[in-house]
């Protein structure tokens, strides 16, 4: 089952009591954007890191521990001749 990282970020948010307005100004972002983040499933990798140092939390970990991830082909590369 995949991991809602949106959902997940909203849930340490709450614990460690941080206001909208200072999650958005830790990663660069207006409040609205913060909000629409919560919502979804996969963020952007910058927002992870800056999510990460204000949350004091590895949120890279959990995409170590999806299953579907693991489970999944690496892409076929194609060698330029």
């Amino acid at each position: 089952m995949a991991i809602h990282m949106g959902k997940t970020v909203k849930g340490y948010v709450k614990q460690k009591k941080l206001s909208v307005e200072q999650v958005s100004l830790a990663i660069g972002k207006v409040q609205s954007y913060v909000y629409k983040m919560y919502d979804k499933e996969q963020l952007q990798i910058g927002d992870l890191m800056r999510l990460s140092l204000l949350l004091n939390v590895n949120l890279f970990h959990f995409y170590s521990e999806d299953e579907a991830l693991l489970d999944a082909e690496p892409p076929k590369l194609k060698m330029a001749c």
